[in-house]
């Protein structure tokens, strides 16, 4: 009887863990907004990576220039996401964003929507992402 209950208390401790193990399994969408008023639509579709515990994605990034100030229709950029889970179940995410030749970094807490500063040569830049 001992046994059993050992067997279940082990099962009932790991549970949370398996939960999160599975919810960053496979691939995900990233969408958000970058600039100061929000003037780049942003999506990537990001491959799981990971090899080991720490949950990995990289994949192609999409900018969108969805200001009014588009003349002759919206500018498109392409680029390259990396980001990694850096706290348990999407606590925090760190990011690497390649785009026109620049390499930019960010990092944010949050749970499904993380705001923060895209750090790139030059200067930071708001950055809203959210993770599906």
């Amino acid at each position: 009887m001992k046994a059993k209950l050992t067997i279940l208390a082990l099962a009932a401790a790991a549970y949370p863990f398996a939960l999160a193990a599975a919810a960053h399994a496979g691939d995900v969408a990233v969408t958000g907004k970058l600039g100061f008023m929000g003037e780049w639509e942003v999506k990537a579709n990001a491959r799981d990576i990971a090899s080991g515990r720490r949950a990995e994605f990289s994949g192609p990034l999409t900018l969108i220039h969805v200001g009014l100030c588009s003349v002759n229709g919206p500018v498109e950029k392409s680029g390259e996401i990396r980001l990694r889970r850096a706290g348990l179940i999407w606590s925090r995410i760190e990011a690497t964003l390649n785009f026109d030749g620049k390499q930019c970094t960010f990092a944010a807490r949050g749970t499904k929507t993380f705001d923060g500063t895209l750090q790139c040569p030059g200067g930071g830049i708001p950055l809203q992402l959210q993770i599906n």
